[in-house]
């Protein structure tokens, strides 16, 4: 066997965005590999560098951004043979905001009726809840606020006189 991928082998790798991936892996015959990382998804930017040592090497992702999200392929070889080795790595973020899709369905002296798309990107993990906050147009601190179920995309909200 010409290299020994750690335990990443085949999994998922989730961090957060602006954090730094390390995996460390190693080889054992005499003559060092040709190694090549290849991003699966050849649209996009491949930003991953591989850090040589003696008889290991590293790779490295320095300050992940959402676009790193993806499918990579790390491969090996050498006259003794070829070792593939594949991961997936999701850099998580807050979601988008649904804001641009925001309508006002409906509204009266006492009511108002929120309706929105789900966000067009969810950070990279499921949408639990909505934030939905009354507040009055020239004042800074907002006078109710509730949480709205992750399915639920219209909101009627009442007003108390």
């Amino acid at each position: 066997m010409i290299a020994r991928f750690q335990s990443f082998q085949n999994k998922q790798i989730i961090v957060d965005i602006n954090a730094s991936i390390r995996i460390p892996f190693t080889f054992s015959d005499l003559s060092k590999p040709e190694l090549t990382i290849i991003r699966v998804d050849e649209s996009k930017e491949n930003r991953s560098t591989l850090d040589l040592f003696q008889s290991s090497e590293t790779f490295l992702l320095r300050q992940t951004i959402r676009n790193d999200t993806g499918l990579y392929r790390l491969q090996a070889t050498n006259e003794s043979g070829t070792a593939t080795s594949r991961f997936d790595i999701l850099i998580q973020t807050v979601p988008f905001s649904p804001g641009a899709s925001l309508q006002i369905t409906d509204s009266g002296n006492d009511y108002v009726s929120l309706a929105w798309h789900t966000c067009p990107d969810d950070g990279g993990s499921y949408i639990t809840s909505y934030f939905v906050e009354k507040r009055e147009e020239y004042k800074s601190i907002s006078e109710d606020s509730l949480l709205v179920s992750y399915d639920n995309f219209n909101y009627e909200i009442f007003f108390i006189q």
